[in-house]
C-alpha cells in the first residue's frame, strides 16, 4: 500500500514506532539500550521527521521520556490496568489500538521495532490506511526452528511472521540470509525486502590506547540457551584464560553452578549501559560470540568497531560478519573448538592486531549510523512519494 499522505494537523512528517510486545522504555533502560536505541530517531528528527513511540509501559515511561524530549512517548498502560497474565495481555493487545487511534490517524508512516507484537501495527495499518514498515532485527521463525521450540510456539511464530510480511509495505531485515529465507518460506517478493544491517556509532565505539587485560576474554549479551555460554565456560576451564561476562538472563544461576563445578576463572560483571561499553571493550584483547545462532549481533559489531580481536562461532548470523583469520576467528560451537580458537588468538598478538584492524574497517564499510539513516529515509521516501 503506497499512498500519498497528508497530515491535516501540520505539514510535518511523522513516523509512529510500535515497540516489541511487552517492551517499554523501562525495559530499554534496564537492558542498557536506552541511549543507543533513541539515537537513530534523533537523527531522523534532525532530518525533518517527527517521532512517536508506542510502548508497553506505564507512568514510569512518561518520566523516562523526559530524557528524549523531542520524541513523543505514549505508554499503553499509563491509565489502564496491566494484567499479570501474559495470555490475557496478548488477548487484549489488539484493543489497545483504540487508545492511540488519534496518533495513528495523524501519522505519515507506521513502523514495528521488531516482528513480535507486529499484529497491533498491522491492525492500525488496516484500520487507518497507513503505510507500514515491518522491521526485524532477526527472523523469529528461523530462531524458533533452530532452538527447537515447541510445535505450538512454531505455529504462533509462523502466523505472526506471515501476517507481518504479507501485510507490510516494506520489510527491513539485517542480513541477506534473513531476506532469502523470507522469500522462500513465505513466498514474498524480494523487491519488498530491504537489507539494512544494525548500525554502530563508530565515533563512540572506536579503538583507544589503553592497557589490555592480558589473557582475559569478554562476552556481552543475554544469558540464554541461544548464547551457548555453558560450552564457553567449559572451554576456558583448565586454561590460564579469565572470562568476564556482562549481562543477565534466566541462566545466570545455572552458569554460576557450572563455574563452581569446573573451577573456570569467570567473573559476572552485571549489566553495563550501552554508552559505557566502549571503554569496557577496549580493555580486552579478545571478545567472544559463542552463540548457536544469531541475527545481526550488536555486541559483536560494537567489539569489532572498537578494533577488538573477535572469536565467533561458524553459525547463521555470525559467519556473514567474520571472515576467518581476516577480521576474526570462526570456531565450532563445541567446547574443544572454542577452546582452541580462544587459546590461539589469546597467545598470538600479531593475529589480534591484524584481525582487530580489519574488524574496524569492516564496520566502517558496512555498519555506520549514517548509512543506516540514509537507507531508512530512502524507504520512507518510497512509501510517501
Amino acid at each position: 500500500m503506497v499512498v500519498q499522505v497528508t497530515d491535516s494537523s501540520s505539514n510535518s512528517k511523522r513516523v509512529v514506532v510500535f515497540f516489541t510486545f511487552d517492551v517499554s522504555l523501562k525495559t530499554w533502560v534496564d537492558r542498557g539500550m536506552f541511549s543507543r536505541e533513541t539515537k537513530l530517531y534523533q537523527e531522523l528528527i534532525a532530518r525533518g521527521w517527527q517521532v512517536t513511540f508506542i510502548t508497553y509501559g506505564d507512568k514510569e515511561d512518561i518520566e523516562l521520556a523526559r530524557g528524549i524530549p523531542n520524541i513523543k512517548v505514549i505508554p499503553l498502560y499509563d491509565r489502564h490496568y496491566q494484567s499479570k497474565s501474559l495470555a490475557l495481555r496478548l488477548l487484549l493487545s489488539p484493543f489497545l489500538v483504540l487508545k492511540v487511534r488519534k496518533e495513528i490517524q495523524q501519522a505519515t508512516l507506521l513502523k514495528t521495532n521488531q516482528i513480535w507484537g507486529s499484529w497491533i501495527a498491522v491492525l492500525s495499518m488496516w484500520l487507518y490506511k497507513k503505510p507500514l514498515i515491518a522491521r526485524g532485527g532477526y527472523e523469529p521463525y528461523i530462531f524458533a526452528k533452530n532452538l527447537k521450540q515447541s510445535k505450538a510456539r512454531l505455529l504462533i511464530w509462523k502466523l505472526v511472521c506471515t501476517l507481518a510480511y504479507r501485510m507490510a509495505d516494506k520489510i527491513v531485515m539485517a542480513t541477506s540470509e534473513d531476506k532469502n529465507f523470507i522469500v522462500q518460506q513465505y513466498n514474498i517478493n524480494s523487491a519488498k525486502i530491504v537489507i539494512s544491517p544494525n548500525w554502530i556509532d563508530v565515533t563512540l565505539f572506536q579503538p583507544t590506547a589503553v592497557k589490555k587485560l592480558q589473557n582475559h576474554i569478554l562476552f556481552v549479551g543475554r544469558f540464554t540457551q541461544q548464547k551457548n555460554l555453558e560450552n564457553l565456560i567449559r572451554a576456558i576451564s583448565g586454561t590460564e584464560l579469565t572470562l568476564h561476562l556482562v549481562g543477565n538472563g534466566e541462566l545466570i544461576q545455572s552458569l554460576e553452578r557450572i563455574v563452581v563445578e569446573t573451577g573456570a576463572k569467570v567473573e559476572f560483571l552485571g549489566q553495563v549501559p550501552n554508552d559505557q561499553l566502549p571503554a569496557l571493550y577496549n580493555k580486552y584483547p579478545v571478545f567472544v560470540q559463542p552463540s548457536h545462532l544469531e541475527g545481526n549481533p550488536k555486541t559483536l559489531l560494537e567489539a569489532m568497531s572498537c578494533g577488538v580481536a573477535v572469536v565467533g562461532t561458524n553459525v547463521f548470523g555470525i559467519r556473514n560478519l567474520i571472515t576467518d583469520r581476516i577480521n576474526g576467528l570462526l570456531a565450532g560451537t563445541d567446547t574443544i573448538a572454542l577452546r582452541a580458537a580462544l587459546l590461539e588468538i589469546s597467545t598470538d598478538k600479531d593475529l589480534q592486531e591484524s584481525t582487530g584492524r580489519a574488524a574496524r574497517e569492516f564496520i566502517l564499510a558496512h555498519n555506520t549510523l549514517a548509512t543506516y539513516v540514509e537507507t531508512e529515509l530512502s524507504i520512507y521516501d518510497q512509501l510517501i512519494s
